[in-house]
C-alpha cells in the first residue's frame, strides 16, 4: 500500500469514530429527553399528591390518572436501566460482555439513581423525580450542539460551547 493510501484509510478510520461518537451523543440527548417528557407528565399528574394507597390502587384501572402515572414511571425506570447497561457496556474491555442481565440485577441498576415507586410518598417522589429530571437536563445539555435552544423556566438560552447565552 501506499502512504497516501495507509492516510485515506486512518482517515476513514477517524471519520468513522466521530460519526459513531455523534450518534452516540444524539441517542443520550433523544434518552433524556423521553425520560424528561416523562418525568413531567409524572410531576404535572394531580395525583402526584394523591394519598399513595389510594394511587396505587387507582394505578390497575387503565385510562386512570394514576394508571398513566405509573406507566410514565416505568418510562423513566427503563429510561435509567437502559443508559446503566450502557455504560457497563462501554466500560466493559470487549465492548459487551455483559451476559443476560436478570430483572431483578435491571431492578437494582434502575434504582441506583432514584427510587421511584407510585406508592411512595409524594414528596420522595416528587424530590427524586426532580433530581433525576436535572440529570437528564445535564446530560442533554453535555450532548447538544451548539446553537441548540434550551428553555429554562421560560427563559430561552442557546448554548455556545461550555457557556449559555440568553437568547432574543
Amino acid at each position: 500500500k501506499s502512504a497516501s493510501d495507509a492516510s485515506i484509510t486512518r482517515y476513514d478510520k477517524e471519520v468513522e469514530k466521530l460519526e459513531t461518537k455523534r450518534i452516540a451523543s444524539e441517542r443520550t440527548t433523544n434518552q433524556a429527553a423521553s425520560a424528561i417528557v416523562a418525568i413531567n407528565q409524572v410531576l404535572n399528574n394531580d395525583e402526584i399528591s394523591a394519598n399513595p394507597i389510594l394511587r396505587v390502587a387507582a394505578s390497575k384501572v387503565p385510562g386512570s390518572d394514576s394508571y398513566n402515572m405509573a406507566r410514565a414511571i416505568e418510562t423513566v425506570k427503563a429510561l435509567i436501566g437502559f443508559g446503566a447497561l450502557e455504560e457497563m457496556r462501554k466500560a466493559s474491555p470487549t465492548g459487551g460482555a455483559l451476559g443476560q442481565v436478570s430483572e431483578r440485577e435491571l431492578a437494582y441498576l434502575q434504582a441506583t439513581v432514584g427510587s421511584l415507586d407510585i406508592g411512595q410518598d409524594s414528596s420522595i417522589l416528587q424530590g427524586n423525580l426532580e433530581r433525576i429530571r436535572e440529570s437528564y437536563e445535564t446530560l442533554q445539555w453535555i450532548h447538544s450542539p451548539d446553537g441548540t435552544i434550551f428553555n429554562i423556566e421560560g427563559i430561552n438560552y442557546i448554548k455556545m460551547g461550555e457557556e449559555m447565552i440568553l437568547s432574543d
